[in-house]
């Protein structure tokens, strides 16, 4: 496993979706990990849309590792069901 992916490992175990979104912010590009890269100002975007449009929780369709539906849940306290 090369350094960033232990890097996105090592800040998802702490809870630090930021850090991760500064990764990408800064140019790492992994398509498996995480194929939309959001940055800081499209996170805002979504946790105020998904709050004026009164969204009370996403779906997650399976098809990809999560990481995106964690970002958006840790950063939204928006819920994700996965089943």
């Amino acid at each position: 496993m090369d350094s960033c992916k232990d890097k996105i490992r090592e800040l998802y175990l702490s809870g630090d979706w930021r850090g991760i979104v500064q990764l990408f912010e800064n140019g790492f590009c992994d398509e498996k990990l995480l194929w939309f890269q959001p940055d800081l100002d499209g996170i805002d975007f979504l946790e105020k849309s998904l709050a004026t449009v009164g969204v009370k929780g996403i779906s997650s369709i399976g098809c990809g590792t999560g990481l995106l539906e964690w970002i958006i849940n840790s950063s939204t306290a928006v819920p994700v069901e996965r089943e």
